[in-house]
């Protein structure tokens, strides 16, 4: 078995990888960077590439500019296929895709959860961050602070 590393550094050897090397790695957000140095765009040390961005610049056969986005249509960060990626030509057409799929609906800011707007108390016209049940969570010892997020009804 070869050894790849510098024997005085102990790093590996520049373009020498070892045997468990898979070409790429996926990030703590679910993206999946391909190791691509000869990459204009390329990130991290300047040798990684979003894979997404790179099946992308295969399908339309040029490079993406930097204002041009990527958008997953099924959420899932992983999935690189082509049906499931759209090209948005700036930050704006891409929130405003995300802006149609969240329309009746809204992430609370406790538990991560996208939830109807029926489990959002409204607050000043607007819903609340928290939904019902996190609210009730994290209020559920303390009664003086419970009563500021949920309204009394009165029973006449």
């Amino acid at each position: 078995m070869e050894n790849f590393r510098d024997k005085k550094t102990g790093r590996f050897k520049k373009g020498e990888h070892p045997f468990s090397f898979k070409g790429g790695f996926t990030s703590k957000r679910g993206y999946v960077f391909t190791y691509c140095p000869e990459h204009p765009f390329a990130t991290g040390r300047k040798i990684y590439v979003m894979e997404h961005r790179l099946v992308m610049e295969k399908h339309i056969g040029r490079y993406l500019t930097s204002k041009e986005q990527v958008h997953h249509k099924n959420k899932n960060r992983a999935d690189n296929r082509i049906e499931n990626l759209h090209l948005c030509k700036n930050d704006a057409e891409h929130k405003k895709l995300h802006r149609k799929e969240y329309k009746f609906k809204k992430k609370c800011s406790w538990c991560r959860k996208v939830k109807s707007l029926k489990h959002f108390q409204l607050k000043k016209g607007r819903p609340y961050s928290w939904c019902y049940a996190c609210i009730y969570q994290k209020t559920k010892n303390k009664p003086w602070v419970l009563n500021r997020f949920i309204k009394k009804t009165q029973v006449v």
